[in-house]
């Protein structure tokens, strides 16, 4: 093993004194003992005998340890001689300068290394099935990262996103706690399954004759009960669990910071919010950028879907936007339909007819609107003739004129793509909405102007959502959840025009992604009951809620940000499993487990 002595500093662990990146030019002279895995090594002779070196690595970073014929290899030549990558060891000696010609600034410790005299092998390692020293574009596939995914997270990618996880974390609970007045409670995991949300998991216990537990959704119901216990400001950082199709943003079992409050306000809760993100966000970016502006802008949920086609604009490219067009088309449009138009700079210059045909077909058939596209070159601008592309059967009356004209109304210039969609208010809207977030992910690796945003972090509030939308057979749903508070000012529309009746919910959004979710709820009994009734939820399944929302439950609100895809934004990742230590894969299984498995019932 690695000796000990008195010239050994105060130990982080019992086998060890320093972590291997944590080594200093103060420590030149004395004797440590360092613990990790191999990351590499360079051995020469029978059995390592000729000396050598390898560099030993563990999160805080990597050292050089040069080995001589001397080192004291504890009896393990074997071992030795058939030392592996990520084999696990420990090793003593003395740290000192390395020679100029061999000093290597692109480590930490790059000016030192540990010059070998004991060492102590804990376990060697079969060959990796990948290696950790890549990244980008040369990694392991994900398959077989998720598989192995203990290895995976070795990787110091990987290790600095669970400490950043942690540190985040840490400093919300804390600043909730001790800054803002909040106190920490669990809440049940196993509760009664909640109609009118989305698809949950069902836990059926013995003996329970058939009932049945869901694994919650979110503590919506247990927070709000918790205002009405008194609690007056809760906050958990919470597992939540739904039964969904998997995507690059969504897993069956997420964490949220979820918060509730007494006596506040849509505007209240919004600045806390706000206050949270900028006192933490040293946590994930300590040497920079600075923290976002307060307060956040805010818009209705109209406004950003008549501008951006989307509920969750990316306002980073707030330049790239919807135009309403009616009045540049031939024919006059029927009552609630929408002409708007889209610029796309250089969209057509850098990318190609069939990337560009591929793209809006497949826009096209998720919608089935049909719109027109055309590109605007030199040749085009000086003859005044474009051609128009439909992606579906049947086109728009355009001619020459309306075209010269909506380019004109654009701004559109040379290599720009432009879009025109008719349609039903929204939802041609909608259509170059994802032609516009597609478009522009397509457009950032290719241009300096598009890449020099995506490095932006904006966030921006939502309000003013709908109550209520149509269901499939001429019902109503709830937009968000059954809780959420109408409108003050159309609450006189609840029966009459539900569809008009505005929310009291509100969204975080952050460069396109939805990443919190809040609203003041319904504190009053009857009026709960009126929206149960007019979403044909039986009020036999919220009798508890009711009741106590009929025993003085004050006035309450809150909010839920999804601390997964916070932190995948933040930090540049593509999908929230890059940011979850033990994911799912996007069928929802545990490569590494084998997860969901066959289970013998009759046991």
């Amino acid at each position: 093993g690695g000796g000990g002595g008195g010239g050994m500093n105060e130990s982080p662990g019992e086998l060890r004194t320093r972590m291997c990146g944590e080594v200093s030019e103060g420590d030149v002279g004395s004797e440590q003992r360092l613990a990790g895995w191999v990351k590499f090594s360079r051995l020469g002779g029978k059995e390592g005998a000729g000396g050598g070196f390898l560099v030993l690595s563990d999160h805080t970073g990597d050292m050089q340890v040069l080995v001589s014929r001397e080192t004291d290899k504890g009896g393990w030549e074997l071992a030795w001689s058939k030392l592996g990558l990520q084999s696990c060891i420990a090793v003593s000696g003395v740290v000192c300068l390395r020679p100029d010609k061999d000093m290597n600034r692109k480590m930490r410790t790059g000016r030192l290394e540990l010059r070998a005299e004991k060492v102590l092998f804990f376990n060697p390692s079969d060959p990796p099935p990948f290696s950790l020293s890549k990244a980008g574009s040369s990694l392991a596939k994900e398959e077989l990262r998720l598989q192995f995914r203990y290895l995976d997270l070795r990787r110091p990618d990987m290790q600095h996103m669970l400490r950043v996880r942690s540190r985040l974390l840490h400093r919300v609970r804390r600043d909730l706690v001790e800054r803002h007045g909040f106190t920490d409670v669990e809440t049940p995991t196993l509760f009664r399954p909640t109609p009118g949300g989305a698809k949950e998991f069902l836990v059926r216990p013995s003996g329970a004759g058939g009932r049945s537990f869901a694994l919650t959704q979110s503590p919506q119901l247990m927070k709000q009960l918790l205002m009405v216990a008194g609690v007056d400001r809760y906050f958990q950082i919470a597992r939540c669990y739904r039964d969904e199709n998997q995507m690059s943003d969504r897993q069956a079992e997420f964490t949220q910071l979820d918060l509730e409050l007494s006596f506040s306000s849509r505007s209240a809760i919004q600045r806390l919010v706000e206050a949270i993100v900028v006192a933490s966000w040293k946590e994930v970016f300590p040497n920079g950028p600075a923290p976002p502006d307060t307060p956040f802008p805010s818009s209705t949920y109209l406004q950003v879907m008549r501008s951006y086609g989307s509920d969750k604009p990316d306002l980073r490219f707030a330049n790239v936007k919807l135009e309403d067009l009616s009045s540049s088309l031939p024919v006059e449009l029927p009552s609630g339909h929408r002409a708007v138009g889209l610029r796309v700079p250089a969209a057509a210059a850098a990318l190609s007819n069939s990337f560009l045909r591929t793209l809006e077909s497949g826009v096209a058939s998720e919608l089935g609107l049909q719109f027109h596209g055309w590109s605007i070159s030199q040749s085009s601008i000086s003859s005044n003739k474009f051609h128009s592309l439909s992606a579906t059967s049947s086109s728009l009356p355009l001619g020459k004129d309306n075209i010269v004209e909506i380019n004109s109304s654009l701004g559109a210039g040379e290599g720009d793509r432009v879009y025109v969609c008719s349609g039903p208010d929204l939802q041609a809207c909608s259509l170059l909405g994802r032609l516009r977030t597609r478009l522009i992910q397509a457009l950032i690796p290719i241009y300096d102007s598009y890449r020099a945003h995506a490095s932006e972090f904006s966030f921006s509030w939502v309000e003013d959502f709908p109550l209520f939308v149509e269901d499939a057979s001429g019902g109503w749903e709830a937009c968000h959840h059954p809780f959420t508070r109408p409108n003050t000012e159309d609450m006189n529309l609840l029966e009459s025009d539900p569809g008009s009746v505005r929310s009291q919910h509100f969204d975080l959004v952050l460069n396109g992604a939805e990443i919190g979710g809040g609203s003041v709820r319904i504190h009053e009994a009857e009026l709960q009951r009126r929206v149960l009734r007019l979403l044909r939820l039986e009020e036999s399944q919220f009798g508890y809620l009711l009741d106590a929302l009929a025993l003085g439950a004050p006035p309450h609100g809150g909010i839920a940000l999804g601390v997964d895809r916070y932190l995948a934004v933040l930090l540049g990742k593509p999908t929230i499993r890059d940011v979850i230590a033990f994911p799912k894969t996007s069928q929802g299984n545990c490569l590494m487990s084998g997860a969901p498995a066959l289970v013998d019932t009759t046991a």
